[in-house]
């Protein structure tokens, strides 16, 4: 037979919450290991209701479940979320059930917890895993196939017609071959960056860096680009400004986003670049007059399982990595993106870092 001293031992040597309530939700029993998740005490706990011990949101949620189980008259299982006195959240399965008397009348509930805030966290992070294998998969079916595929297009053409074809039309295709070659480069090159990010090989170096030559730097990869939409970039970049970053994250940020202001600028337009200190934090901005983006597809900007990217003025594809490129490394250097976009006016990205700004003067 088991004695009293049996059944508590049983209930105070286990890493489950076990509790009973009345019938108006007032605690009659918790064992050790509600009391010491919980942050309490026996004598804070009984008779009083979730209510008085959790506050209103999770007392409703916690008496609605125990209401649940006595319309019931039957087991339920539920998910439920506390928070610990220290501010952090745990996620319960919880098992409850209507306890009776000695007359067979229910008196109150019981239950019995377990704390799956772990599996929940990898379950999630499972999902985001899933979501970039998909995204990986969708670029490689559609972003890089049908570049290749007008790569080997345009080079049959240009082989059937060389005998026969005009000097300005063999021209012509070279053009779109080393065109198509720039998308294919820049998407390979924001893939493999962002896989190694994605996998933990990048590491934060921060380091001293003068942001006006970063910008003049990368204006002069982008010039090719921006002579072949005839776009003109006004760069302004505070005197003397430099802060603590990592060169290699900071750049591949202004370099996405100015291949993403070339994209939707309409040629002759003007792109604006600019480095200047906002509240203390380094900010880098890209401003186009170009098709901008509606409030719906703004929403949806960051979202790693939505296709974000549409074609540009002149037909260009992309694959909205750069952009996810750009949020990962600044969250990475403590900072923040900001878009506010117009359609048909333009679009204005910022970038903060809060890095040191040891020289730093406002612009």
């Amino acid at each position: 037979m088991i004695s009293q001293n049996m059944l508590d031992a049983l209930m105070n040597n286990t890493s489950r919450l076990i509790y009973f309530k009345d019938l108006e939700g007032r605690y009659t029993y918790v064992n050790q290991e509600w009391l010491r998740q919980c942050g309490l005490t026996s004598p804070q706990v009984i008779h009083r209701t979730d209510h008085e011990l959790f506050g209103d949101e999770w007392g409703a949620l916690f008496r609605s479940n125990d209401l649940k189980v006595l319309d019931a008259g039957t087991t339920i299982d539920f998910e439920e979320a506390v928070t610990l006195p220290d501010g952090s959240t745990v996620i319960h399965h919880s098992l409850k059930f209507p306890v009776h008397d000695d007359q067979g009348r229910v008196s109150g509930t019981g239950g019995i917890s377990s704390d799956i805030t772990e599996r929940k966290e990898l379950e999630a992070s499972l999902r985001l895993s899933n979501r970039t294998k998909d995204k990986f998969f969708s670029i490689i079916a559609h972003d890089l196939k049908n570049p290749l595929n007008g790569l080997l297009g345009l080079t049959e053409m240009l082989l059937d017609d060389f005998d026969v074809a005009r000097p300005d039309q063999i021209e012509k295709e070279i053009r779109l071959i080393r065109q198509t070659t720039k998308v294919l480069h820049h998407l390979l090159d924001n893939l493999l960056t962002w896989s190694r990010s994605q996998t933990g090989l990048l590491e934060y170096k921060p380091l001293p860096l003068p942001l006006d030559a970063l910008l003049e730097d990368c204006v002069a990869v982008a010039r090719p680009a921006l002579r072949a939409k005839n776009l003109r970039v006004d760069l302004a970049c505070a005197a003397n400004l430099e802060v603590m970053a990592d060169p290699d994250m900071t750049a591949t940020i202004v370099r996405n986003l100015l291949a993403n202001a070339i994209k939707y600028s309409w040629p002759g337009g003007v792109i604006r670049l600019s480095g200047s200190v906002v509240a203390g934090m380094a900010c880098l901005t890209v401003q186009d007059e170009g098709v901008g983006m509606p409030a719906r597809r703004l929403e949806r900007l960051f979202h790693l399982e939505s296709k974000a990217s549409s074609p540009g003025t002149h037909g260009e594809q992309g694959s909205g990595l750069g952009l996810l490129l750009c949020k990962d490394f600044a969250e990475r250097q403590q900072g923040r993106v900001e878009v506010d976009s117009t359609p048909g006016q333009g679009t204005q990205v910022r970038v903060l870092i809060p890095g040191r700004l040891p020289t730093a003067t406002t612009g």
